[in-house]
């Protein structure tokens, strides 16, 4: 009688990379670490809320995805936020304090973003309307400028402040393409009529 010998050969192990946070410290000297949200963290965020919350903007942005995004305070740890309730109990202990110290990481983070892409464009010599073509036409900012349209909130794509002049014009012409107004001719400066 013949032998059968079956082997299994052992699956990949994927090891992942400790995960990084980012530390930041509040006016109390309490250590806040932060997690990156990608977009499954996000939109989880966005049914955790609900529907009717998640259309507010000014709460997404401003308090449900800065609370997703804690990972510690000192000692405690706070897994992804599943319910809105979670999201009070991150706000609740993070306090006046812990939110100034989330708003300001990301103001200075902005800033740093900002000077970066001021001297990359003067570096090219790019005038307001060259970057803002610049600006228009990369795939990415073209995606998330749907995204936004399509109700994702914009805070939580855009990490910016007050924009500049050519960020606002290379808005505006995204959402008014969007919006049927046609294709933007970057070389006429105008849009280009509809057939």
């Amino acid at each position: 009688m013949a032998t059968v010998k079956v082997t299994e050969s052992a699956a990949p192990v994927h090891v992942d990379q400790k995960p990084k946070f980012t530390t930041i410290h509040d006016s109390l000297g309490r250590t806040i670490q932060l997690r990156k949200l990608g977009p499954l963290e996000q939109g989880r965020i966005v049914m955790a809320v609900g529907g009717e919350i998640a259309g507010n903007q000014t709460y997404m942005s401003g308090f449900a995805l800065p609370a997703a995004m804690v990972v510690y305070i000192d000692d405690a740890m706070f897994g992804l936020p599943q319910t809105n309730k979670q999201i009070e109990a991150v706000l609740q202990e993070l306090g006046e304090e812990g939110m100034h110290a989330i708003n300001e990481h990301f103001e200075e983070k902005y800033k740093a973003a900002k000077a970066e892409a001021d001297a990359k464009a003067l570096q090219e010599g790019l005038n307001a309307e060259q970057a803002a073509a610049k600006l228009a036409t990369n795939p990415e900012f073209r995606r998330d400028c749907w995204l936004v349209k399509n109700g994702v909130p914009f805070g939580s794509l855009f990490d910016c402040g007050p924009l500049e002049d050519y960020e606002r014009f290379a808005f505006s012409i995204m959402f008014s393409e969007f919006e049927g107004s046609g294709v933007w001719n970057w070389h006429s400066m105008q849009f280009d009529k509809k057939d």
